[in-house]
């Protein structure tokens, strides 16, 4: 399985492309965060959409994580095994 990653710098844009079916999956690793506006509005935007949205640990995501995994539930399954095989 081959993944390629995309990152146009701004979560909510990012999100609306996976509403939109243009994109696959959002991630946002502890690395990167930067604030609240990272995560707030793409949480909102992929639950809306039907998206799966978790911490990077796969718990529910809440305004307190610095992470965030969102994609339909079946991807979002097939991503935290990848997750969790690189720990």
């Amino acid at each position: 399985i081959n993944y390629w990653l995309t990152n146009f710098g701004c979560g909510a844009y990012d999100s609306m492309l996976i509403a939109e079916g243009k994109s696959d999956w959002y991630i946002l690793p502890y690395d990167t965060y930067g604030g609240i506006w990272d995560t707030a509005a793409p949480y909102i935007i992929l639950k809306e959409a039907g998206c799966k949205v978790t911490s990077m640990s796969g718990e529910e995501w809440n305004k307190e994580d610095i992470s965030i995994l969102a994609a339909n539930p079946k991807t979002h399954k097939e991503l935290m095994k990848i997750i969790n095989k690189s720990k």
